[in-house]
């Protein structure tokens, strides 16, 4: 039987991108298209402690939360909008500007040796990202020209700060293909 701790560390990327058309009813009758898309990196620190019940049963938990500190959260955002009027208008709304985000994860599992080789496994898991856009520059051109530069609102807006959390159960197989050569 063995009882261990660890230190670990994680990358990780995450990027989106939606895409939508828009619809005006009205005078003028308006058609548009939209795309928002970010992407980002960041890093987490954590230690994950396990622990064998016997010689079949081990449990074991992983807290990764210091992040982001072993790469500088960095990423972007854009956002862009073009809309076509049935009065021969046209119009572009422009964004971009940093993007970061941030997370936690705690998972807490056990597993289950059924060969020498096999093991199955459970878990439970937590995690919580912050995602936050930042340093916008934003701008609105018609057919009449430059129409605003960075309104209040759309500054506003594209400095949100979202939090996405997600929990679950994992679970499945591993099977050891032993590459330590002892």
């Amino acid at each position: 039987m063995k009882n261990s701790a660890s230190y670990q560390s994680v990358i990780r990327s995450i990027g989106q991108q939606l895409d939508g058309s828009s619809l005006g009813f009205g005078a003028p009758f308006r058609v548009g298209q939209e795309t928002t898309s970010n992407y980002g990196t960041s890093g987490l620190l954590g230690v994950g402690l396990e622990f064998d019940i016997n010689d079949r049963i081990t449990v074991y938990t992983d807290l990764l939360f210091l992040g982001p500190l072993l790469v500088k959260t960095t990423g972007e955002y854009k956002s862009e909008k073009i809309s076509v009027g049935s009065d021969n208008s046209a119009s572009l709304n422009y964004a971009s500007g940093g993007y970061s985000f941030s997370t936690q994860k705690i998972s807490i599992g056990g597993s289950y040796l059924l060969t020498p080789k096999l093991r199955l496994f459970a878990s439970l898991e937590n995690e919580k990202m912050t995602t936050k856009a930042e340093s916008p520059v934003a701008f609105s051109v018609n057919t009449g020209g430059l129409n605003t530069v960075g309104t209040l609102l759309e500054y506003v807006s594209a400095t949100n700060s979202e939090t996405i959390s997600i929990a679950g159960l994992k679970f499945g197989v591993t099977y050891d293909i032993n590459l330590n050569r002892n």
